[in-house]
Order: C-alpha cells, then structure tokens, then sequence
C-alpha cells in the first residue's frame, strides 16, 4: 500500500457506523484500532465477509456501531478538544498566579 493509503483515517467508516452498518474493510492502520468493530480478513476471504455483512440481521450490534459513532463524532470531538483547552487555560491561568 501506498504511504498516503496507510496514513489514511476514512470518513465512511464512521458514516457506517453512524447507519448502523457491518463494516469489511483492507486493514488500514487507522482501522486497526476498531478491530472488534470491523470484519477484515485475508483476500481470498474477503468477499465471504462482505457476504457475511450483507446478511446480518442483529439489532444490537447495529445500535453499538451506532454509539461508537457519536463518540467519533464532530460534536464529540469538539468537545474533548473544548475541554483540553479550558483545561490548559486554567492551567496557565494557574502559572500566572503563582508567576505573579
């Protein structure tokens, strides 16, 4: 794979997951980490998972794909970088005291 490839987080896993959906994916670094989450084998088993996904038929795994969505989500992902960054403010806000 190329190293763009390898370096590559894609957007339709999580549009996936937001839908609820199976996801059979190329083990992609960036994937790796939702292992429990995505299906990937070897190529020549590749189409057997995608058939496999193409007939699940269970409501809760669907609902999980569907939390773990939102905990990647925009709005999520604001907000940890929100509080990172009131977390830093009172920490310098903290070393002005002390400076001061």
């Amino acid at each position: 794979m190329l190293p763009l490839t390898l370096a590559t987080n894609p957007l339709k896993l999580y549009e996936y997951f937001a839908c609820g959906h199976p996801v059979v994916s190329s083990p992609l670094p960036e994937i790796l980490e939702f292992g429990t989450w995505c299906t990937w084998r070897e190529p020549v088993e590749f189409v057997a998972q995608l058939e496999f996904a193409m007939e699940e038929n269970n409501p809760q795994a669907a609902h999980s794909r569907r939390k773990l969505a939102e905990r990647e989500s925009w709005a999520a992902r604001c907000g940890t970088l929100a509080a990172h960054l009131e977390s830093e403010n009172a920490r310098a806000g903290i070393a002005q005291v002390l400076a001061g």
